[in-house]
């Protein structure tokens, strides 16, 4: 995983402010090491740091995972103005523990408080420490899925697909009201849903064939989509994500992307028929596509789509689409190295907040590479056609 010079210097345990400041001068860590003191006198550079010059480097993984899950904000004050350092809340002299669990982002401020004992203002110990890490990293996560669940609010973005087995089933462990989830009341009389808020089986044993388990009646099909949307977008506010559209690597991917970790991805994806059935349950296919030279990809039921649009067309081919999903596992030995999700739901038109400005000539860019598959993965075709009668939501 590559650092910039800044991060490389925070790593050490300089603070970012001096960190930017001697990057931009020149300096690095092995510059720093060869130094003498009269030069380290002149930079500024504190005893405390002149000692963790002959320590091992936070491994880089951990760094930037540590700074991705604090935003880079101060885990005790917030203050996004403030410099920050990667805190051992466990001294290093006495742990030697570089572990992610016991590194905090603090501010200079904080630090010094985190070093001093006072009789006037509760102590910062390593236990209060490690309360606020928790803390401050969880309302990160949830206002990045608040920011995310924001994108579907823009004009005309679409959950495209729910998976409704995963969703309820989560929603239903974390304790999520699903009575208060838009149209329970009126799905529930018309037997749509069950009392415990599932979607009812009788959805999914239609008396003709449909593309779509949308394709319930025109009112109906539009107040399941609210029902099973809203559910989607309260779990993944409950649980919180990781955006990681713009990785850069598998490394980097894997520190941002545990298993079990709800993440985002908006980028090109391609979507491949595995099964040759075209209405009812069991319409099998693949998405997937490559962030940071590492294939990420899902399997799905194109019968929980949430129109035939969806289903026909922009769940088809090459398309830019926003997906949410638990990691469940990932494979760095194959070539290209690949990381599996659970894909709880999957988005269209949503705000594109990861497209590079629109070239002169060409496409947009994005941040996803756009690379050249082989032949054999040759999308579904372009050729199927909507149903006159479909409706969107």
């Amino acid at each position: 995983m590559a650092l910039s010079k800044a991060e490389k210097l925070v790593a050490i345990g300089l603070d970012s402010q001096t960190a930017t400041r001697l990057a931009d001068a020149g300096w690095t860590v092995a510059k720093l090491k060869r130094a003498k003191t009269p030069e380290l006198d002149a930079l500024g550079i504190s005893q405390e740091v002149r000692k963790s010059l002959t320590r091992p480097p936070i491994p880089s993984d951990i760094l930037f995972k540590v700074l991705n899950d604090s935003k880079r904000i101060c885990c005790i004050c917030h203050d996004p103005n403030q410099p920050i350092i990667v805190h051992h809340i466990e001294e290093w002299h006495t742990s030697r523990d570089h572990a992610k669990e016991n590194l905090a982002v603090i501010c200079p401020n904080d630090h010094v408080r985190v070093h001093t004992t006072s009789l006037l203002s509760q102590n910062l110990t390593p236990d209060i420490v490690r309360k606020h890490k928790a803390d401050w990293e969880e309302r990160v996560r949830i206002s990045n899925a608040k920011a995310i669940i924001g994108l579907t609010r823009v004009e005309g973005a679409n959950w495209d697909y729910v998976n409704l087995t995963r969703v309820f089933r989560h929603a239903n462990q974390l304790n999520i009201n699903l009575r208060a989830m838009p149209n329970f009341n009126r799905l529930l009389a018309k037997n749509l849903i069950t009392p415990a808020g599932d979607v009812h089986p009788s959805i999914y044993s239609p008396a003709a064939p449909r593309l779509s388990m949308y394709q319930c009646g025109l009112e109906e099909g539009r107040m399941l989509y609210e029902y099973t949307s809203g559910t989607l977008e309260a779990l993944a506010e409950k649980l919180g994500l990781v955006d990681i559209s713009r990785a850069s690597s598998y490394s980097e991917l894997r520190a941002l992307a545990e298993d079990g970790t709800l993440v985002f991805i908006q980028a090109p994806f391609y979507f491949r028929k595995d099964s040759n059935s075209d209405a009812g349950p069991g319409q099998l296919r693949t998405g997937y596509t490559k962030i940071g030279g590492v294939r990420i990809e899902f399997v799905f039921d194109g019968w929980e789509s949430t129109s035939v649009s969806a289903n026909s067309q922009r769940l088809s081919g090459r398309k830019v689409e926003s997906v949410l999903g638990l990691v469940s596992g990932s494979n760095q030995t194959s070539n290209p190295p690949t990381l599996q999700i659970s894909c709880l739901g999957i988005g269209s038109s949503f705000e594109q907040i990861h497209v590079r400005p629109t070239p002169a000539i060409g496409r947009p860019l994005y941040y996803a590479e756009e690379e050249n598959y082989d032949e054999e993965e040759t999308l579904a075709s372009e050729d199927d056609q909507s149903d006159p009668q479909e409706t969107e939501h």
